[in-house]
């Protein structure tokens, strides 16, 4: 399977810098030699930063800021969510599973084929589940996260063979940005800027 990540690996944590001069004239290859191009990273970072803007509005409510965006093969944006747990007291209420169900009811079908799932953060096993169920054909997500993330942290979904449907995965776009979003968030909470949950 093609899977192009450009952020390190979850166990490799240090400072790093996109949309550098490096990766505006880089080509690009992905695990399976596919080249892409300077104008393939430019797209995704346009609607990453459209993620990264749900993603900040969930947190100025208090919320774990997680931003997702969902696009249809013509580009077009169908759907945006962000984490809304806390507000609606449902623990399923995470920015990916938002983002799908306004697509589906948006569609009127369960089934969102030929679609790519843009995530601010490394989706968790609950989300990985919805993305499958709905066959999204591609996943773009920001950071990866280490305590949950099931596309390259403590599993990968997308590599396991068992599963009826392959999904295609872009890792890495804007990816610090995406985990000095969180890291922020979190290093606030304890500084009591944002409110503790109950």
């Amino acid at each position: 399977m093609a899977r192009l990540t450009i952020s390190p690996s979850p166990q490799t944590f240090f400072p790093q810098t996109f949309l550098t001069k490096a990766y505006e004239t880089a080509i690009l290859t992905t695990t399976a030699g596919n080249f892409v191009t300077k104008a393939f990273f430019k797209e995704h970072v346009q609607f990453m930063r459209k993620a990264l803007e749900e993603a900040r509005k969930a947190g100025k409510q208090g919320e774990v800021p997680v931003g997702a965006i969902l696009i249809d093969h013509d580009r077009n944006i169908l759907s945006k969510g962000r984490n809304e747990c806390i507000r609606h007291n449902d623990p399923t209420a995470h920015a990916e599973i938002v983002a799908i169900r306004k697509a589906a009811r948006l569609s009127k079908n369960y089934r969102l084929l030929d679609t790519t799932l843009y995530v601010t953060i490394e989706p968790c096993l609950m989300c990985a589940g919805a993305i499958l169920q709905a066959r999204i054909k591609k996943l773009v997500f920001g950071t990866f996260e280490p305590k949950g993330g099931v596309f390259g942290s403590l599993y990968n979904v997308a590599d396991d063979i068992r599963f009826n449907h392959k999904i295609k995965v872009i890792s890495g776009i804007l990816a610090e940005e995406c985990r000095n979003l969180m890291q922020d968030f979190f290093l606030n909470r304890r500084c009591g800027e944002v409110p503790k949950w109950p």
